[in-house]
């Protein structure tokens, strides 16, 4: 199996946090692999670092490009996976703004 370094190289997903409201951000990234070619349908889960419970859902688009809107602010787990590759899990936490 591949290792998802892949989408960890996420160079790959500059999370972008952008205030919607004071509590309220979107993450926004691009998935690819080792190579920078797009993982396109990568599922990607936003998790509770507490007891790793789902928050969000999504999947990239045809390019890689994913978007979660209107999550609370605070830190999560941010698990991409994509078939026949090793999950990337990471830990995130938006910047103050």
């Amino acid at each position: 199996m591949k290792t998802l370094s892949l989408l960890l190289i996420l160079g790959l997903f500059g999370v972008v946090a952008q205030a919607q409201t004071p509590a309220r951000i979107s993450i926004q990234g691009h998935v690819t692999d080792t190579l920078n070619a797009p993982l396109p349908g990568s599922t990607v889960l936003l998790m509770s670092p507490k007891d790793s419970s789902l928050v969000s859902f999504t999947r990239t688009d045809d390019t890689g490009n994913f978007s979660l809107k209107n999550i609370k602010r605070g830190s999560y787990i941010l698990k991409i996976s994509y078939v026949g590759s090793m999950p990337l899990n990471k830990l995130i936490t938006p910047a103050e703004q």
